[in-house]
């Protein structure tokens, strides 16, 4: 049986940037609300104010992937009635 995902919110969030070692990617925080997470991302883009917003859902097995990210926060992300993300 192969586990999908990862183990924190954080892990399924940089996995993205993994291609990209020269953007040195990082953690700026992480918020956690039940079974979704806001994972904010700095890297070292030529532009030192860009940030990686990155939405992660937790599965019924409490892994976590990302489902969508942009370089602006996303309004009631956690919020299941706005948002039907699902694992």
């Amino acid at each position: 049986m192969t586990v999908e995902g990862f183990t924190s919110p954080e892990e399924a969030a940089l996995a993205s940037w993994h291609g990209t070692p020269a953007a040195n990617a990082r953690v700026r925080c992480v918020t956690v609300r039940g079974a979704r997470a806001e994972v904010l991302i700095e890297t070292d883009q030529s532009d030192s104010g860009y940030l990686d917003y990155v939405y992660c859902i937790q599965g019924d097995a409490g892994r976590w992937r990302e489902v969508v990210s942009g370089n602006g926060p996303t309004d009631r992300w956690d919020d299941p009635d706005e948002y039907a993300w699902s694992y």
